[in-house]
């Protein structure tokens, strides 16, 4: 059986996943202001992030062992100010 770390193939489907999730307010699509690589570069960075943090909780015995829940709260809680920045009228550059 594969480890996490050995399913390459899992890191494209958590970057597809992030991006649907992430719905970024793309330039040119309904009066969006993100241009589409930095929309991109959003889902591959918070995707790598969710692909690390999974193989750390997965990886390691810990007590106490966090819920899927405390994980997801966890991740949303460190994500959301990437996820802030790319907003309209966030200032970025």
């Amino acid at each position: 059986m594969q480890t996490l770390c050995e399913r390459a193939d899992i890191g494209p489907l958590l970057v597809e996943m992030v991006r649907d999730e992430l719905a970024v307010p793309v330039a040119g699509v309904e009066g969006g202001s993100v241009v589409p690589w930095e929309a991109e570069a959003l889902a591959h960075s918070l995707g790598g992030a969710l692909f690390r943090m999974l193989v750390w909780w997965l990886g390691e015995p810990r007590t106490p062992m966090p819920t899927p829940q405390e994980i997801e709260t966890l991740f949303g809680s460190l994500s959301r100010p990437a996820v802030r920045a790319m907003r309209p009228g966030a200032g970025r550059g």
